[in-house]
């Protein structure tokens, strides 16, 4: 898998399959969208470490999108989105876990 570490663009960013991804931004909020699972179903993804923004965060997409997963684990980990986090947005059995001391919120 190539290394997702360094994201400097304001594409969409879309994960498939298990990805564990330790992520160092600084604090300001970056204009790109996250995708867990469009267009794919069983996707899981874990945020382990660091600040990790989006504009958006979509953990299921398209109405064929089922059972993916994005886990923000670990104390000192945050999603933070400037618009909005979606789960479900189409779809079924998607989930979003926050866990061991991770935080999500706004940026």
């Amino acid at each position: 898998m190539a290394d997702k570490s360094v994201l400097h663009h304001a594409l969409p960013i879309f994960l498939a399959g298990v990805c564990n991804l330790a992520f160092f931004f600084a604090s300001t909020c970056r204009a790109a969208d996250l995708y867990v699972g469009s267009n794919a179903s069983g996707v899981t993804t874990n945020f382990t470490s660091g600040t990790n923004s989006y504009d958006n965060t979509y953990v299921g997409f398209t109405a064929t999108d089922s059972n993916n997963t994005l886990n923000v684990l670990n104390v000192g980990t945050l999603l933070a989105n400037t618009s909005g986090i979606y789960v479900g947005y189409d779809g079924s059995g998607n989930s979003l876990i926050i866990s061991n001391g991770g935080h999500g919120g706004e940026c």
